[in-house]
C-alpha cells in the first residue's frame, strides 16, 4: 500500500454512521418497535447469554456500557413513561 509522502497526499476521509444501523434504544430484538417483546428478549439473553437477534447496544438501555439486569429496570421505566 502507498505511502503519503507529502501533506499534498493525504486524503481526508468523513466517517458517517452506518444509516442501515437501528440504533433505537430499547428495541432489543430489532423489530423497530419499543414494547414487552423487548423486556422478554433481554431478560432472555441475561437468562441464556446467546446474544443471537439480539441488539446489543439497544440492549444497553441505561447507557452504562453494561447490559444486565439494570437494563430491564430502565426499559420498563421507559415503556411505563410511555417513551
Amino acid at each position: 500500500m502507498p505511502r503519503a509522502t507529502s501533506p499534498s497526499d493525504i486524503v481526508y476521509v468523513e466517517v458517517f454512521d452506518n444509516p442501515n444501523v437501528n440504533t433505537n434504544i430499547g428495541d432489543v430484538n430489532n423489530d423497530n418497535e419499543v414494547n414487552i417483546a423487548d423486556v422478554t428478549a433481554l431478560i432472555d439473553f441475561l437468562l441464556s447469554q446467546d446474544s443471537s437477534g439480539i441488539n446489543m447496544d439497544n440492549a444497553d438501555v441505561n447507557q452504562d456500557q453494561e447490559v444486565n439486569i439494570a437494563d430491564v429496570t430502565s426499559l420498563i421505566d421507559k415503556l411505563l413513561a410511555g417513551n
